[in-house]
């Protein structure tokens, strides 16, 4: 009886060990530098993003003072710098940068204007306003190599209720612009997606969002990732609620998903400029895990996540029926 009562205990224990062991996240690890850019022109970097056409990383950065002309960087993997463009017009706000489809679109908020009263015209919100303009540019990035200048169209973005500081640019999936704005308060602003150069573009207040953000992305179609300071944040989508989130050690403004999808990405100012991995926040339980293809649509793993579940029960079962019969 005592034999039996043992067994049982010991049982128990290594079942119970396995159950942690599979409920548990993985450890969080440490940001993890993985490659620098040696260009001594480049040392404050506020935009960066991935470019899965091209297989490298777009950097940006606001222009110097005096300066007429902006130039973004690209570099692969290992930091290489395969190509710089240039184009004819200053960014000294330049504040954040994303890529998609063959575009690379900044955002400059030096030119944010002072919000004014439509005479006469009244909205839910109170009095109308107009100015609190942004300007977004547009530069085409397909075929690129070498140092060249770079064709590029302006846009300017109008909010809707008086200016803001734009700190964040993302795109989703479909190709959807959004523009994140921080402070105390942040807010998440959409891009009409049929928009043009033609005409001033209003934008739309979506909700609101953590303050303090500097920079972020979609990670799939229904979740974002947001970096502040310190943490990496992930809302989701359509609801704006957070879902998780982890610490980041790379000090700098800007965040992007990796070349593989795997993890993100931030850069350091200095000389030279590093680039560190940033694990994305353990999932948890609720959370089921999922990979991301080359336009950051998610691709489900929820039959894997069966499948492992099932061998771990059959293994279970048949490790009781060997220790039953000792």
């Amino acid at each position: 009886m005592h034999r039996l009562f043992r067994r049982w205990s010991r049982l128990a224990v290594v079942t119970a060990v396995a159950s942690v062991s599979l409920a548990l996240p993985a450890a969080v690890r440490a940001d993890e530098v993985v490659f620098a850019v040696a260009d001594s022109s480049l040392t404050a970097v506020t935009g960066l993003t991935r470019d899965t056409a091209n297989d490298l990383y777009w950097l940006a950065q606001p222009s110097a003072e005096g300066a007429e002309r902006s130039t973004v960087y690209g570099v692969d993997a290992s930091g290489q710098v395969l190509t710089r463009l240039s184009f004819p017009v200053a960014t000294p706000g330049l504040s954040a940068a994303s890529w998609f489809g063959d575009v690379l679109y900044l955002v400059d908020t030096s030119e944010v204007t002072a919000a004014t009263e439509v005479p006469g015209a009244i909205t839910p919100a109170g009095p109308a306003v107009t100015g609190a303009e942004v300007s977004l540019y547009g530069l085409p990035t397909a075929a690129v190599g070498g140092d060249r200048e770079g064709l590029y169209t302006a846009y300017t973005l109008v909010y809707p209720d008086g200016p803001h500081d734009a700190s964040a640019l993302l795109v989703n999936p479909d190709g959807q612009i959004f523009l994140v704005t921080t402070g105390p308060v942040g807010g998440l602003y959409a891009v009409p997606r049929d928009f043009t150069a033609d005409a001033p573009v209003p934008l739309e207040r979506v909700g609101q969002l953590p303050g303090g953000v500097t920079d972020g992305l979609f990670l799939s179609d229904r979740l974002i990732a947001l970096r502040t300071d310190d943490t990496v944040i992930v809302i989701d989508a359509s609801t704006l609620e957070e879902v998780r989130q982890g610490p980041i050690e790379q000090p700098g403004q800007s965040l992007t998903l990796g070349l593989d999808g795997t993890e993100l990405m931030a850069a350091r100012d200095g000389q030279p400029v590093t680039v560190a991995a940033v694990p994305v926040p353990a999932r948890t339980a609720i959370n089921q895990a999922e990979t991301l293809d080359s336009q950051g649509r998610r691709v489900s793993q929820a039959g894997t996540l069966i499948m492992l579940g099932a061998a771990v029960g059959l293994a279970l079962i048949g490790g009781v029926l060997v220790f039953l019969r000792r």
